[in-house]
């Protein structure tokens, strides 16, 4: 029997939602206790705040998988990405939705990359010997 390579589409559309509410959610709370803030200190831990986003939503996705898990976490991380950035330019003016483009591009493809990496590390064949 061929086993699949690659999730449906809407596992990847239930990923990509659930890492940018974790985005959302932080850029709500950052809203609310730094307000107009752009300090490199706030960008650093925004970058942090994604890229554990798309981690946990790439490691949900990619965990049970047998093969591809890197390739379809990095799909995660680009899906994600392209989903907060309609959201952005539909909600902000042009100028305030790109402003941060480069941080939730490295954050969220970072992010998907580590965690189909994570569960790739999971699906490895026992190398100590122990029978």
């Amino acid at each position: 029997m061929k086993e699949k390579l690659s999730p449906r589409l809407e596992k990847y559309v239930g990923a990509a939602a659930f890492a940018c509410g974790i985005a959302w959610f932080w850029d709500f709370l950052a809203s609310l206790y730094f307000p107009g803030e752009t300090a490199l200190n706030l960008t650093l831990l925004s970058a942090l705040v994604y890229l554990e986003a798309a981690f946990l939503s790439a490691f949900g996705l990619t965990r049970k998988m047998r093969t591809r898990q890197i390739h379809v976490g990095i799909r995660v991380g680009l899906g994600t990405w392209m989903t907060n950035m309609v959201f952005r330019l539909i909600v902000f003016e042009l100028n305030e939705a790109l402003w941060g483009m480069v941080i939730y591009f490295f954050g969220f493809m970072i992010g998907g990359f580590l965690g189909g990496l994570f569960a790739r590390a999971f699906h490895r064949p026992d190398t100590s010997g122990k029978s």
